[in-house]
């Protein structure tokens, strides 16, 4: 099972300033989806499911800057089951020379089409 971070309507033509100039708006293209799990850290056992964030993004750099701030928005500097309570955008993904929260697996290029159900992912908008 895993967290499912998908674009909301507002976003569906509205990539974000710093890949507008690089992408053509509106198609699908412009989606990158990353699937990650979790990097196991110092003194804490990681037992989340994976996350997958749909993010507007026309490469996979500008898909990790975007997903950070998705994650960073949604479950803020505090997640218990990591065990603290001081998170920074940049630890998601390792940015800034930081230890990453999350491994990325796969980049899907364009919008996926998901087979999951209720049991199956947790969808954060």
């Amino acid at each position: 099972m895993a967290f499912a971070i998908t674009p909301g309507a507002d976003e569906a033509l509205a990539p974000s300033a710093a890949s507008a100039a690089t992408i053509t708006p509106g198609t699908v293209q412009e989606y990158r989806t990353i699937v990650a799990d979790w990097e196991s850290l110092d003194g804490v056992a990681v037992d989340l499911r994976p996350v997958v964030v749909t993010v507007p993004a026309a490469t996979t750099q500008e898909a990790i800057e975007a997903a950070s701030d998705r994650l960073q928005e949604h479950f803020g500097s505090s997640v218990e089951a990591l065990g603290y309570t001081d998170i920074e955008r940049d630890w998601w993904f390792g940015l800034n020379q930081t230890d990453p929260f999350l491994r990325v697996c796969a980049v899907i290029v364009g919008v996926p089409i998901l087979d999951n159900t209720d049991e199956m992912t947790n969808e954060i908008h």
